[in-house]
């Protein structure tokens, strides 16, 4: 139920409750965009702070040539534009993203400051290999992230998501300060219990792993959930615990 009183979110999450806020004048899809070039310029933070380096480095391992391609300072100029005897002319779209070397193991986020500025300018979620969504999925934002991110921009306030209530809260002894107790995930064996439970009483209606993800984060439960999920989601169905979802009926014409 909204407003929201999780303690953190998921980039993904974000974007999906922003776009049911605004009422379609965004799509989730629009608003993820915005939101990952965001992150990868490094004006909207997020938890883990090293995920933008672990994410320029799945990307140079699943470079395919076909969307984008790294370039680093002992690389030959590229030839963006090629032409031919019939006078046409080829331009070569793709990403181009600088790079201080091919060796991962010598970049930081100082050293890749080139990269990032690019990435954050001109990525899409459409780009993305299979091997770097992970990543993106792992984006975890508390709400103060969020919101500092909002004002920045001078975006009006939102209200689907609201602060955690105290009443959940605990006192660590060395800082006073109340704190949002997280709730976690012991084992596999608890995940399938839960989504067993939410299928009985009608709470989970399509069972797929973003699904399962996301009634879990409303229930207050955090950290890498998306990795255990796909694990449990597998092996439910392979068990054929999981029903399958009709889809639309289709109509003989």
């Amino acid at each position: 139920m909204l407003p929201l009183r999780a303690e953190t979110l998921s980039l993904w999450d974000i974007a999906e409750h922003c776009a049911r806020e605004l009422g379609g004048r965004r799509s989730e899809v629009e608003i993820c965009n915005e939101l990952e070039q965001s992150w990868l310029r490094g004006d909207l933070q997020c938890t883990r702070p090293e995920l933008r380096l672990s994410f320029l480095r799945a990307l140079h391992r699943a470079q395919d040539g076909r969307h984008y391609f790294f370039v680093s300072g002992d690389d030959p100029e590229p030839n963006r534009a090629a032409g031919f005897e019939d006078g046409s002319c080829q331009v070569d779209l793709r990403l181009a993203i600088p790079i201080p070397s091919h060796d991962p193991d010598h970049w930081t986020l100082e050293n890749c400051a080139k990269a990032f500025d690019i990435l954050g300018s001109d990525w899409k979620e459409e780009l993305a290999p299979d091997i770097v969504r992970p990543t993106i999925g792992a984006v975890i934002m508390t709400q103060k992230n969020f919101i500092d991110y909002t004002k920045a921009r001078g975006y009006d306030e939102i209200s689907f998501w609201a602060t955690p209530r105290l009443d959940t809260a605990f006192v660590d002894p060395a800082d006073p300060k109340p704190r949002i107790r997280p709730k976690r995930l012991k084992s596999p064996d608890e995940a399938k219990r839960l989504v067993k439970r939410w299928l009985a009483d009608g709470t989970l209606r399509r069972p797929s792993v973003r699904n399962v993800e996301k009634r879990l984060r409303d229930a207050g439960y955090q950290g890498g959930l998306r990795p255990l999920f796909e694990r449990v989601v597998r092996a439910m169905k392979a068990e054929g615990g999981l029903p399958k979802h009709p889809g639309r009926p289709r109509v003989k014409t």
